[in-house]
């Protein structure tokens, strides 16, 4: 999995902090009220609070590093729900994975003959 984005050095430390508790959706609202630069209920009040004391290209490194966040939260739950599909699907097929038509037919003979796996006859008599 990929690692998170990394904040530009222009995003204050609080920041950074509060956006690890957002959902993706959060995230977006904030991307969303940076670029309208309008007064939202959608977005935390420190964000709207910070907002005022920052410049704009601050503004901006926030928002981006938002949407980054937000996109990389996304991709995490794209893959922890392809691994729970999957650890489904191996739970409803008793546990095995099954095995792909490139596995399942080899050019090896089977060793299935059911016999002693011990040596016997009259020549070990």
């Amino acid at each position: 999995m990929a690692s998170p984005p990394m904040p530009p050095d222009q995003v204050p430390d609080f920041v950074v902090e509060h956006f690890e508790e957002h959902d993706p959706e959060t995230l977006r609202n904030i991307v969303a009220y940076e670029a309208q630069r309008a007064r939202s209920t959608e977005v935390p009040k420190y964000i709207t609070e910070a907002f005022v004391m920052q410049n704009d290209e601050t503004k901006r490194a926030i928002a981006s590093y938002a949407r980054d966040l937000a996109s990389h939260k996304d991709q995490q739950a794209e893959a922890l729900a392809e691994q729970r599909r999957a650890e489904a699907e191996a739970a409803a097929d008793g546990g095995e994975p099954q095995a792909t038509g490139s596995e399942q037919s080899t050019d090896e003979p089977d060793d299935d003959d059911d016999g002693p796996s011990f040596a016997t006859g009259p020549m070990f008599g």
